[in-house]
């Protein structure tokens, strides 16, 4: 008799069984996937950067053939300011022009196996060369100082590595010194 009761109560109540049926299972979907909503949201937020930074990459890229030819414009004028290895003469007359205009007398120029002043060689350029030079000039301060500075900017990339300042030593030679100046200079790839 229970069972005949039971069955007609739920025919009685058709809508409202199935609503509980459907509220229970509901209520153990949100059990079981309410631990996963964390795990979930750090998934969303990592999706959110990665769609940030493809918007970003859509901005920076509209105007990339622009960039490219600015690039390539460049890469152009630093080429133009590289030195040649093997153009020895050229290289030391680059020096002796600089040296009538700073004032300084050179007397000695050498370019160097290696780079100079690193006792250890320096790590390898991929695209380009490093040319140490020794040179000796003589002159007042401020013209060693000018002649210092037009090297570094000048036409080639230089980096001075050691300035050594002495006094002359010489008969009439007053105020005048001897700067022995280790350089690099950037070069093309041979």
């Amino acid at each position: 008799m229970k069972k005949e009761m039971i069955i007609s109560i739920l025919r009685q109540h058709r809508v409202a069984m199935v609503l509980c049926a459907f509220a229970v299972v509901f209520i153990a979907l949100l059990v079981v996937r309410v631990p996963m909503t964390g795990e979930l949201e750090s998934e969303l937020e990592s999706e959110r950067m990665t769609l940030r930074r493809m918007q970003q990459n859509l901005a920076q890229g509209e105007d990339l053939r622009g960039h490219l030819d600015t690039i390539k414009t460049q890469v152009v004028q630093i080429d133009e300011r590289l030195m040649e290895r093997r153009e020895v003469a050229v290289n030391y007359d680059y020096f002796y022009r600089m040296e009538e205009a700073a004032g300084v007398r050179i007397q000695n120029i050498q370019q160097q196996a290696q780079a100079a002043g690193s006792a250890v060689t320096l790590p390898r350029i991929e695209l380009y060369d490093v040319i140490g030079y020794s040179v000796t000039a003589q002159g007042g301060f401020e013209d060693i100082v000018d002649f210092i500075q037009q090297l570094e900017s000048g036409r080639h990339f230089v980096r001075i590595q050691s300035v050594n300042l002495s006094s002359a030593g010489q008969a009439g030679s007053v105020g005048r010194l001897n700067a022995q100046i280790e350089l690099n200079v950037l070069g093309r790839k041979p």
